[in-house]
């Protein structure tokens, strides 16, 4: 995986790092979260983290990057919640199929989540596909 998506060159702070942190830091701690999460081994509050560091340097490609490495090597019973968050950061960037699956595999594993349901059925609603909303 490309971890290049940061700005600024090794020994510059970051933006949006905190103060003393460089390029060279973020790219060290992105790798490592990143083998983590390929791993299985990064847990869900760690994820969360990761993702608001990636999000407030704007690299919202990142985060999805992340949230599916996750999705893919975590067993977790809070799954349906990174899926949720998941659909919300790939609607961000204009993805709406893989939101809308993202959205239904949240309610896949979880069936009573309301607000995945309701993104869903907004996310329909807006495509033009507000029969289908209904049935969400």
């Amino acid at each position: 995986m490309n971890h290049q998506h940061i700005q600024g060159r090794a020994g510059e702070p970051s933006p949006g790092a905190p103060p003393g942190r460089t390029q060279a830091d973020t790219l060290e701690t992105s790798a490592y979260l990143f083998a983590l999460a390929g791993r299985g081994a990064l847990g869900v509050i760690e994820l969360i983290h990761a993702v608001e560091h990636l999000n407030a340097e704007n690299q919202i490609h990142g985060s999805i990057a992340l949230y599916r490495l996750w999705l893919e090597n975590t067993l977790s019973p809070l799954s349906h919640a990174i899926y949720y968050h998941l659909g919300g950061a790939l609607e961000s960037v204009g993805d709406e199929a893989g939101a809308e699956r993202a959205y239904r595999e949240a309610l896949a594993r979880k069936p009573d989540f309301e607000q995945a349901r309701t993104k869903l059925a907004a996310l329909l609603e807006r495509l033009g596909h507000g029969g289908k909303a209904g049935a969400v």
